[in-house]
């Protein structure tokens, strides 16, 4: 099995707001090359960027936008209209305003009364969209991906009981540093995607990145992403204790 040290797929871009209009055009580009596209969104200062970007979108583009099919990496515990809500942000910032049907979303429940019912739903929900690879793992076209500054990914967290759970969907992941829960999707769906882009911004995130790609920060959950294709957005801040042959300018 690869390691991120072994296939790095990394483009470096001058700023925050350029890895943003990268991965709105990553996500145009996957939304127009297959009708009905599956694409998993996430949260964080990034993609309201980039949910921004798309507000723009042309008119070709948007139609493209709205044969997508969306669901959500990760929720955190609130409802979808709280300002936490990863729901909340990409329905702000692209879906209301480029007129995604509802149906086209499948919006995860932070708030539901039992997090394990609500991770059954979902997965139930991905499985009636998806189609499935050899191993019965549902596949995305496209998983977008952020990285918390101790190495995390989605929701799963350091030392969590969901870095080895193996079902193929979403579960409800204990985070006991933060003193919540949170709806994620598991490794196997993230790993199984036709593509996945990691959009990573700041300076704060140079030394765990110098460590992922020098293949000594093996502890880091976001090291279990080895997808066929998985590609590392930067900005110059992020990236800036990597070699310098490390990504295209």
């Amino acid at each position: 099995m690869t390691s991120v040290s072994d296939n790095l797929q990394v483009k470096i871009l001058s700023s925050a707001e350029g890895v943003a209009q990268e991965g709105a055009r990553c996500l145009i580009e996957t939304a127009r090359g297959r009708s009905g596209a599956l694409v998993a969104l996430s949260g964080g200062s990034t993609p309201k960027t980039m949910y921004d970007v798309l507000r723009g979108s042309s008119a070709e583009d948007a139609e493209a936008l709205r044969s997508a099919f969306y669901f959500f990496g990760d929720e955190r515990t609130v409802d979808n209209y709280h300002a936490d809500s990863n729901v909340e942000l990409a329905v702000s910032g692209f879906v209301r305003a480029l007129k995604i049907p509802h149906s086209h979303l499948v919006a995860p429940d932070g708030a539901a009364a039992n997090l394990d019912e609500e991770a059954a739903r979902l997965t139930h929900r991905l499985h009636d969209h998806a189609q499935t690879n050899a191993a019965g793992v549902p596949v995305f076209d496209l998983i977008f991906l952020g990285m918390g500054t101790d190495g995390h990914t989605a929701s799963l967290f350091p030392n969590t009981a969901g870095l080895t759970n193996t079902a193929p969907g979403f579960i409800a992941n204990e985070v006991r540093q933060l003193n919540t829960w949170r709806l994620t999707l598991t490794f196997p769906v993230l790993n199984a995607a036709r593509r996945v882009v990691i959009l990573c911004t700041g300076g704060n995130k140079a030394t765990v990145l110098r460590r992922i790609f020098d293949g000594t920060g093996g502890e880091f959950p976001i090291t279990r992403v080895r997808g066929e294709n998985v590609q590392w957005l930067l900005d110059e801040a992020a990236a800036s204790l990597l070699p310098k042959s490390v990504g295209v300018q």
